[in-house]
């Protein structure tokens, strides 16, 4: 790459707009706010537009800066808060990696490991297993079953994967 061409990729990357929390008057007030009179981000956007201040900073603006190190007096190790630890959740995630969602899950009744010898082992007819395929959008639905020895498939459409539809297909394809 020649000379011309590295000082044009240069350049582009540093052709966009800066940060409004980029410029020292902006940056040393909203640190001073956050820092002494420990405000929030909300306060602080709030009070700046309702006293017509010529510095107008959105809240979710100062977040940004707060998360990025923006605001901070010098670069942070890794894993440090720094300002972050000022505002009322201390820095800390709401939603921690150890939080298991249950909401929307069904539990399953019979696992497969407690399932009967001779269904696991295939000896005999007469034990199914159900499932159901879902479309790409999600709406029509096919359910399956299977017989787990002659692996017998039977497969029925349905409009929707919820119980009023899947109970009533179960029953009519058993008959």
């Amino acid at each position: 790459m020649n000379q011309a061409q590295q000082n044009y990729v240069r350049r582009r990357e540093a052709c966009r707009r800066k940060t409004l929390l980029s410029y020292p008057p902006i940056k040393q007030k909203v640190r001073h706010l956050l820092l002494q009179h420990q405000w929030s981000p909300e306060q602080i956007s709030k009070r700046l537009q309702q006293e017509d201040s010529p510095i107008q900073i959105s809240y979710i603006t100062i977040y940004r800066g707060i998360y990025t190190g923006q605001l901070e007096a010098q670069k942070l190790r890794k894993g440090e808060r720094g300002i972050a630890r000022k505002l009322r959740h201390h820095g800390k995630k709401r939603n921690s990696t150890g939080h298991n969602e249950t909401r929307g899950k069904i539990k399953i009744s019979n696992a497969i490991h407690v399932r009967p010898k001779e269904a696991n082992e295939r000896t005999c007819i007469g034990h199914w297993e159900a499932d159901t395929v879902l479309d790409k959008t999600g709406l029509p639905c096919l359910i399956t079953l299977t017989d787990r020895y002659s692996r017998y498939l039977l497969a029925e459409k349905i409009p929707l994967k919820k119980a009023c539809f899947v109970t009533p297909k179960l029953i009519e394809m058993f008959q």
